[in-house]
């Protein structure tokens, strides 16, 4: 079994309870996204105009759902307790 198979899973197990659902779910939400993206700039590939406006609607999604969730803070990274 591969290393990459398994790191993955095991620190989104570790990362849930310290960030909460809600939060896990934006951020997962975030990987298509981002894998597009980095396929782009770093790998070069070509993404036709659908899969752009798909990474666009997703975005967007998120943007909304992280502006509608009421959790603003002064600090930007005070949702991550680690104890």
């Amino acid at each position: 079994m591969n290393v990459n198979v398994v790191i993955p899973p095991l620190f989104y197990a570790i990362g849930v309870p310290r960030v909460g659902g809600g939060l896990a779910t934006i951020l997962s939400a975030a990987e298509l996204p981002t894998a597009v993206i980095m396929s782009y700039v770093v790998l070069n590939e070509s993404v036709n105009w659908l899969q752009w406006f798909g990474v666009g609607i997703t975005m967007i999604g998120i943007t909304l759902l992280f502006s509608s969730s009421g959790k603003h803070s002064e600090k930007p990274y005070d949702f991550i307790r680690i104890e």
